[in-house]
């Protein structure tokens, strides 16, 4: 077999010292005299393609195959483009070369709706080559154009503008929408989307285009999507932008026809049947059914973090209410709206306040997208004197709680008074302001952190992004790392204050006795969760072990917040986005 060396490692520099300025030129091409290499494509997809190869050589023979997007060099000085190539770059040619009589090499990775051409030549491993090459040209076929939409300036209240860019031609359309669906994901949404809409064809797009959609609700949030459509159904990946419409531009003004006031102690029955006794009955008397409210309370410090600005405050109390109502709605499978969590005739709520202060209740107009409407009624000063003993008080507060490097800021609050408190802030990170509980002692003033059932239907998001519904729990948990889920209260640690000015405390675990007659005592507690289908049993973050130090904050009056009565709302409890969820031990006793 004639074999003609085109390039060598060792030849190159004897080259470059006769001064030759291309070691490829024509004098140094080699003669494609014996072994024959026949090169056909088939299977051609719109990323891919199989090559057939083969020659007329022995099996032992060895080739490099390429390809390209240039079709037009002619195949000998493509071919010593890549030998350039492959010495530049000192590529080993143990790497690079293919032996065999006959070979399919399949084809990935290319770009749809592309001219391909396929080149393969004799190379040995020493950097000689050899025979005829060969070579066969190709196209992929044309597969779903990329789409992709961007926002285009700012969202108003009621418009927003975006881009659509495709790298299809007037052959591949698209259609556009918007959606206030930010969750359902994009494949399953569009599937629906399309399916619904009359006159598909009519609606469909092609090319790069600008769109304006108008008559969005304000301060929403807002999907933008485009997809691919053929034959009706999705084609290719849909793609979407998220923006959020502003608020409604609104003046503040006092409704002639709303009169609230704070009648004091006083009984309200709910839905159920159920009276319940509240230290200050709030009333609305609304002299025309035309205009939505609802009502909420601030007091002093909340309305001063504000100064006072009602635009500010009545906006973030839409969207306050807003969170709730969707939030209700996702954990109870309900489809409320504003319609049906707002007054437009008279109506009365029950507030217990748990701090001393000046309190003040507003009655906030809400239009039916949950924009504020302007127009409010406010009471006087409500002046809140809670009746406390010193003991009981005592604990109220923020507090810095924990052992070692695992410490959390937790604010204690009267649940009920001389009996209990609520405890938000542990494990904050994973379920946000949901509260556990604690209990007083009156007779030696102490506090126990009670282990109870929180809620009997959460959603929880664990790790894997997979939702699951569950009880939720704050829960012992004992030295065997057995977690205690009991449907009674029982006290898990014990609080003593440490110092005589009640700044200090120790939170040690207590010692429980078992259903078989053993004991156990309590290391750790925290918030469980447990599956209400299998038996999934998931913690959250990391929990301090006993003994528990608490030191009190110098400023300790507990953080303002909305205070909210409405016997739909406020009790549910609903944790978002707990990637901290992991499924642990499934040693439970209930």
């Amino acid at each position: 077999m004639k074999r003609t060396y085109l390039f060598s490692a060792a030849l190159l520099p004897a080259l470059l010292l006769v001064g030759c300025n291309d070691p490829f030129s024509t004098k140094n091409f080699p003669d494609f005299s014996d072994v024959q290499f026949t090169v056909t494509s088939s299977n051609e997809t719109s990323t891919g393609a199989y090559i057939n190869i083969s020659h007329d050589g022995t099996s032992h023979d060895t080739y490099c195959g390429f390809i390209t997007t240039d079709c037009t060099t002619g195949i000998d000085a493509i071919v010593n483009q890549k030998i350039k190539e492959l010495n530049d770059n000192k590529v080993d040619l143990y790497t690079e070369v293919k032996s065999g009589t006959a070979r399919t090499a399949v084809l990935t990775g290319l770009q749809s709706g592309t001219n391909y051409r396929y080149v393969v030549f004799g190379l040995n491993t020493d950097g000689t080559t050899y025979g005829k090459s060969g070579e066969c040209q190709f196209s992929t076929l044309k597969g779903a154009p990329e789409l992709s939409i961007n926002l285009v300036g700012n969202p108003t209240e009621s418009t927003a503008m975006v881009s659509v860019t495709t790298t299809g031609d007037e052959t591949d359309k698209w259609y556009c929408f918007v959606t206030t669906d930010v969750e359902t994901s994009l494949a399953t949404l569009c599937k629906n989307t399309l399916a619904g809409t009359a006159n598909l064809n009519s609606k469909l797009q092609d090319g790069d285009l600008t769109l304006e959609f108008s008559s969005l609700a304000s301060n929403t949030a807002y999907r933008a999507v485009v997809t691919g459509v053929k034959d009706g159904t999705v084609y290719g990946t849909p793609v979407a932008v998220e923006f959020r419409t502003t608020r409604r531009v609104f003046d503040v003004v006092k409704n002639p026809n709303w009169t609230i006031v704070d009648k004091g102690k006083g009984n309200l029955t709910d839905s159920e049947g159920n009276v319940e006794t509240y230290d200050h009955i709030i009333e609305c008397t609304a002299a025309t059914n035309e205009d939505m409210y609802f009502i909420m309370v601030m007091d002093e410090a909340g309305m001063e973090y504000y100064n006072w600005d009602l635009v500010s405050f009545f906006s973030d109390a839409c969207d306050y209410m807003t969170g709730l109502l969707k939030q209700f709605n996702a954990q109870y499978g309900a489809n409320l709206t504003w319609y049906d969590i707002s007054y437009t005739t008279s109506a009365k709520e029950g507030y217990t306040f748990d701090e001393d202060g000046n309190y003040y209740a507003y009655a906030i107009g809400v239009l039916p997208d949950g924009s504020p409407s302007g127009k409010y009624a406010v009471t006087d000063p409500i002046v809140v004197s809670v009746p406390m003993s010193d003991e009981f008080k005592a604990w109220i507060g923020k507090w810095t709680i924990g052992s070692g490097s695992t410490t959390y800021s937790i604010n204690i609050k009267r649940n009920e008074t001389e009996k209990s408190y609520a405890i938000t802030g542990w494990q904050s990170e994973a379920v946000g302001d949901t509260p556990c509980y604690a209990l007083f002692n009156a007779e030696d003033g102490s506090m126990s952190f009670a282990g109870s059932k929180i809620a009997d239907s959460v959603t929880l998001t664990d790790g894997s992004g997979n939702q699951i519904n569950c009880a939720l729990w704050f829960s012992g948990i004992d030295t065997d790392s057995y977690v205690y889920t009991m449907n009674s209260v029982y006290e898990i640690a014990k609080s003593t204050f440490s110092n005589s000015d009640k700044t200090k405390a120790s939170v040690t675990g207590n010692t429980v006795s078992r259903n078989d007659g053993s004991t156990a005592t309590f290391a750790t507690m925290g918030f469980i969760a447990t599956a209400n289908s299998g038996d999934g049993v998931y913690g959250f973050t990391e929990t301090p072990t006993f003994p528990l130090t608490m030191t009190k904050s110098a400023s300790s009056a507990s953080a303002s917040s909305f205070s909210v009565a409405n016997p739909n709302f406020g009790k549910s409890v609903l944790l978002w986005g707990n990637t901290g969820m992991t499924e642990i031990s499934s040693k439970i006793i209930r």
